[in-house]
């Protein structure tokens, strides 16, 4: 038999039979009246052929005795005869058939309509193993074949069909009316209306529903429908597939829940390729970073993340961990798309497929925060430790200092002597020094319970800079840029010590030659772009920004994050104690103000006080 012989057949039911269904009709004496269109494409005979002949025609002697002793049984019980039997296909080729024959109700006593269901086994080794490996694809699919004569209503499934209903093919029979028993309540009442308008005004449909299995088990399924037509462009048949869904509809349900979770994540999360290149980033890691994934999908993260300030060593031993496909739990300085340095810990790990790395998934906790806190913790510790330290110290040194000054006195009305006199005069001024020295220490670091009040800033910051000795400003050329003019609420104490340290050391990073610059202004958010040693402000509506600006020697990128540790020094003379920016650092942390600044070698440096401005 060759291919020719049968052609587009609805389903297959065995491994070597596929199935179709016609239609006939015909008269008492078994002489063909009508056929459905599906007869040329199955048997090879267009309806001109087959018209006003016998049915024997198609039907090999002595099987045609059969065919009558079959259509007479099911006349007369209206049941269904089945017999096999061989029919002829219009190419010569004899094809073995099952034929299950079924009455029609309805129909005239001069004429008799047949459905005539024909299972053509094909001998054919390369169709048959070619509809063998169809049959496993439906059922491996999970998808089936159904079919309805829109000239009879007669509904017809694919064994893959039952299957997702959830009943046996031999004991239920499909009909327009009850197929939708098996939907969903819920969705019962949408299904027969998209059906119903689709058969109306013959046009194709998919829609999905639930299907509710004898055994309460749901399916979730899919439809999908065309129709044919004759000549005469009159519909005949609709006929479509039935795909069962369910898991699909439950891995999707999953990963749209995995996907909300990661895009709602408060961390940020990406997911990289073998060769650590970003393939996908959420929301949140594009509001840590400032970048969008379309600006650095392809590129490796550390790449356009890691800066200046990033420990060598740590990402030496991420390298080290991802190349042997180990886990990596760390800390890491990164740095934002806008060059603000900001903490995060670390998380990765390998994704495996058949032992080998596939992919790679980071979890990117920010804890800028929380390093910030640390780091106003440890300088705070250490602040009290100085101020306990310096308490007991100056206490020792002064007692020692009155001491030696009552014991000058005694001398010098012992020995009126002009030259006793030169050497106690020296010795008084060098203990009226060493007293001057303490009590300053003592005043940088007291701890003094100061309540806020109103301050005129900009007449404050002038009083500072003309109190200043003349031999600590030498040629230092100073300039105001006072924008704000308002009155300020603040610890005034506390502030205009930190402006004068600031003013003091921008005065002493110029070697007294250079210029200063002191400004004022108001602003509405807090702006740390590109910015070094920052401290965070309390959120607030505006602050009142004081800025030190001088055009000295800077700082240096290595020692920049040391310079608020007491007792730190750039300047090899040592002209103070080394705790004026320890002073500062600890004032803003205390008073949840702003602290910034911005400092190239050779170049300079500004110093940025926020203040939070209480109307």
């Amino acid at each position: 038999m060759n291919s020719k012989s049968m052609r587009s057949p609805i389903d297959v039911n065995s491994n070597s039979f596929v199935q179709s269904s016609l239609l006939l009709t015909v008269d008492v004496d078994l002489k063909i009246i009508e056929l459905s269109n599906n007869w040329q494409p199955v048997m090879g005979y267009c309806a001109e052929e087959l018209i006003g002949k016998h049915i024997n025609v198609m039907f090999i002697s002595p099987s045609v005795d059969d065919i009558y002793r079959c259509l007479d049984e099911t006349a007369v019980t209206q049941n269904e005869c089945t017999l096999d039997t061989e029919l002829r296909h219009k190419s010569g080729d004899i094809i073995k058939a099952r034929i299950q024959v079924h009455s029609i109700a309805g129909g005239a006593p001069e004429r008799l309509t047949l459905l005539i269901t024909i299972q053509s086994e094909l001998h054919d080794s390369a169709s048959e193993q070619e509809y063998k490996l169809f049959a496993k694809a439906a059922k491996l699919g999970k998808f089936g074949f159904w079919s309805i004569d829109l000239r009879t209503s007669k509904l017809f499934w694919s064994s893959e069909i039952y299957s997702i209903h959830g009943v046996a093919q031999g004991s239920y029979t499909p009909t327009m009316k009850d197929a939708f028993v098996f939907c969903h309540p819920d969705d019962r009442r949408e299904a027969q209306r998209i059906v119903s308008n689709g058969i109306e005004k013959r046009l194709p449909w998919s829609f999905k529903v639930r299907i509710v299995q004898p055994s309460g088990d749901i399916r979730i399924v899919r439809f999908h429908a065309e129709f044919d037509f004759d000549q005469s462009s009159q519909a005949t048949e609709v006929y479509g597939i039935c795909l069962d869904i369910t898991d699909y509809e439950a891995l999707n349900e999953q990963v749209e829940l995995l996907s909300e979770v990661a895009e709602t994540s408060i961390t940020g999360i990406t997911i990289c390729d073998k060769n650590r290149n970003l393939m996908w980033a959420n929301q949140k890691f594009e509001e840590i970073t400032g970048y969008s994934l379309s600006d650095v999908q392809g590129q490796k993260v550390g790449g356009f993340l890691q800066g200046p300030g990033t420990d060598p060593n740590t990402i030496n031993e991420i390298g080290r961990l991802l190349d042997i496909g180990k886990n990596v739990d760390v800390e890491i300085l990164n740095y934002t798309k806008e060059c603000i340095p900001y903490w995060i810990h670390l998380l990765i790990s390998p994704v495996k497929r058949k032992g080998k790395v596939s992919h790679f998934v980071a979890i990117q906790h920010d804890i800028t925060e929380q390093k910030r806190q640390q780091q106003v913790q440890a300088r705070g510790s250490k602040m009290d430790a100085v101020a306990q330290m310096a308490a007991r110290v100056c206490h020792d040194i002064n007692n020692i200092m009155a001491i030696i000054s009552g014991n000058t006195q005694l001398l010098r009305l012992q020995d009126p002597s002009e030259k006793a006199t030169k050497f106690l005069g020296n010795i008084e001024m060098a203990t009226a020094r060493a007293s001057s020295v303490t009590k300053k220490l003592v005043k940088l670091v007291k701890d003094e319970n100061l309540s806020p009040e109103l301050i005129s800033l900009n007449k404050e910051i002038k009083n500072i800079v003309d109190a200043l000795p003349e031999d600590l400003k030498g040629e230092t050329s100073f300039h105001f840029n006072f924008d704000y003019k308002d009155p300020l609420l603040v610890k005034k104490k506390s502030l205009l010590e930190s402006v004068k340290q600031l003013v003091i050391n921008a005065i002493l990073a110029t070697d007294k030659v250079g210029e200063v610059t002191i400004s004022t202004r108001i602003c509405a958010g807090f702006d740390n772009t590109c910015s070094s040693a920052v401290l965070s402000p309390k959120l607030g509506k505006e602050y009142v920004l004081i800025s030190v600006k001088d055009n000295g020697i800077g700082i240096a990128p290595d020692v920049i994050n040391n310079i608020f540790d007491p007792f730190f020094s750039t300047r090899e003379r040592k002209d103070g104690a080394g705790l004026g920016l320890s002073f500062i650092f600890n004032f803003c942390a205390k008073e949840e103000a702003g602290l910034q600044l911005t400092s190239q070698e050779n170049k300079g440096s500004e110093f940025t006080i926020w203040v939070p401005r209480f109307v």
